[in-house]
């Protein structure tokens, strides 16, 4: 009798501890899919103020070459309708950008019949040198605007860098040109970020739908063992021998 009774307890106590590991195991692959999926969220609303920074970014630029269009032109009409230009056809390039449509934009076959007539090659060409002409203007303004050797002696602070003209030329050029197409920049990483997230998200969901009807499972089964452990206990004790 003795020999049973602990075989029972032992059967109990291995029970128990299947019964723990599996609830243990189940929270933690509940905090992690909830975790997961918090994260992704979060970084998708930080993808969208990266667009609204783009904007910024965009605006000031203009701004910027229209203050220095305006100081050197004397024609603040000339100096607005030079930003515009320039501001819209940023906003074009990065809108055919963020819709993966920046092949179509630049084809010189706009018909897509195979064959590139002369008014096409025209056309293609006119709006290619639009293009680069607007972009050269905002680089240019860029530098126009700023101490070139100022601004190009911070890499004089790097060990080894002679101080040399040209270099302070260069790296205030390079900040130029990346204030001209950061906002394009920012565009392209946070679109590619946006859709992978966009992606994952829905196989999150999916798994937080299925981790959260076997934690109500177990619930359920915790709230129904309560309710019969009263009515096992007694019968236990009136059969239990002293």
């Amino acid at each position: 009798m003795r020999i049973k009774q602990d075989h029972q307890t032992r059967h109990s106590r291995q029970d128990n501890t299947t019964a723990d590991d599996r609830v243990n195991y189940l929270l933690n692959d509940y905090d992690r899919v909830t975790k997961s999926l918090d994260a992704a969220k979060r970084q998708l609303r930080l993808h969208r103020l990266c667009y609204a920074v783009s904007i910024v970014i965009l605006a000031l630029d203009s701004w910027f070459s229209f203050d220095v269009l305006n100081t050197f032109g004397s024609s603040p009409q000339m100096a607005l309708g030079l930003t515009l230009l320039i501001a819209a056809t940023q906003w074009q390039v990065n809108t055919a950008i963020f819709n993966r449509r920046i092949g179509g934009f630049l084809t010189p076959d706009k018909d897509r019949d195979g064959t590139i007539t002369a008014s096409e090659w025209c056309r293609w060409g006119f709006l290619v040198v639009i293009v680069v002409a607007v972009y050269a203007l905002n680089v240019g303004t860029n530098m126009i605007g700023v101490d070139g050797r100022g601004l190009g002696a911070i890499a004089f602070a790097v060990p080894g860098v002679p101080e040399w003209g040209w270099i302070a030329n260069l790296t205030a050029f390079f900040f130029a040109t990346l204030l001209c197409f950061g906002d394009e920049l920012i565009n392209v990483m946070a679109d590619d970020n946006k859709a992978s997230l966009k992606r994952r998200i829905p196989d999150l969901q999916n798994q937080q739908a299925i981790l959260d009807a076997r934690v109500r499972e177990a619930k359920a089964f915790r709230e129904e063992l309560m309710n019969q452990a009263e009515e096992q206990g007694v019968r236990r004790g009136a059969n239990y021998r002293i």
